[in-house]
């Protein structure tokens, strides 16, 4: 398990390696009072990793931002299922938190998933034992295709992040 601290500093350098000086995109097109809310889903089901991690790319960014996590890790999670909430300024510094959250929970929960697959494949695999029956194994999930399990879900309208302008 990571520590507090070197999940900060992990973090703090992806956000910082992103965008250094901000997402001009955002800082031109999002008012400075605008708030939002999203929901992070999952896809396709899968092991949920990286909370932590989710958690710290938002706290990081801004304070004000919460994090409502739904699920741990090592939970399983089914496609549709929502597994965190996020609440707070809409700003370039959510938008930024949200690829840096995004991309290390995907990458996180991708691995985990392949492992348990991989892990139960292991302990259920007895096909050198006399008398067994010799069907082919399943082949693991890919990388690629569990990386796409999880996405961000926002009621409506579907985009990455939903601003209410008030």
């Amino acid at each position: 398990m990571l520590d507090k601290d070197t999940i900060d500093r992990v973090v703090s350098e992806a956000l910082h390696e992103d965008a250094p000086t901000g997402d001009i995109t955002s800082l031109l097109a999002i008012t400075e009072d605008a708030t939002a809310t999203a929901v992070l889903a999952a896809r396709e089901p899968g092991t949920f990793s990286g909370a932590e991690v989710f958690e710290a790319a938002f706290r990081l960014t801004d304070p004000r931002i919460t994090v409502e996590l739904l699920k741990k890790d090592g939970d399983r999670f089914v496609s549709g299922e929502e597994l965190a909430r996020v609440s707070g300024p809409c700003s370039w510094s959510s938008s930024l938190a949200e690829r840096i959250g995004l991309n290390f929970t995907q990458r996180m929960s991708g691995i985990a998933t392949f492992d348990r697959d991989l892990r139960g494949r292991r302990q259920g695999d007895r096909r050198d034992h006399p008398g067994h029956s010799q069907k082919p194994r399943p082949k693991p999930a890919s990388f690629r295709t569990s990386r796409r399990c999880l996405r961000w879900r926002n009621k409506p309208p579907p985009q990455p992040l939903h601003c209410v302008y008030g």
